[in-house]
């Protein structure tokens, strides 16, 4: 389940003691909520998302994890772009960015896409397209630029 066999899923985890949400998506399941755990084992003045310093508070054992999307519900789910689009739709159904509601932040959010960006795994037409050089042609001094 790890690695080798990543789970893409849309995912929410529940405070049992405060009842507030996170909403947030991964495409590898079982090392999103490895990486949750280690929150606990790094020093508190680098931990700035809401929901890392909830788990620090309460520990990660206080949440309970619900699935929202899997591939059996969403067979597109392992789609980066489509996988963020859904996260967001569940974020705002449920309002996790209410700060009342949810630790979901735009913060939190810009950092998700940042991270992802880097590590985008690309479809081979995907490439394609982002490979191909487009060109425009400069009318004042009829050349082409790439």
């Amino acid at each position: 389940m790890g690695r080798a066999n990543p789970i893409p899923v849309v995912y929410m985890l529940i405070n049992r003691v405060n009842k507030k949400i996170y909403i947030g998506e991964t495409y590898n399941f079982a090392g999103r909520m490895s990486s949750y755990k280690s929150v606990m084992k790094k020093h508190s003045k680098y931990i700035n998302r809401p929901i890392d310093k909830a788990i620090v508070e309460y520990g990660f054992d206080a949440f309970d994890i619900k699935i929202l999307a899997s591939k059996e519900t969403h067979p597109d789910i392992e789609d980066e772009i489509y996988r963020c689009q859904l996260e967001s739709e569940f974020i705002r159904a449920y309002d996790s960015m209410n700060p009342d509601i949810g630790y979901n932040s735009l913060l939190d959010d810009i950092h998700i896409r940042h991270y992802h960006r880097k590590s985008i795994k690309h479809k081979p037409f995907t490439k394609l397209i982002k490979s191909t050089p487009i060109l425009v042609y400069d009318f004042d001094d009829n050349s082409v630029i790439m």
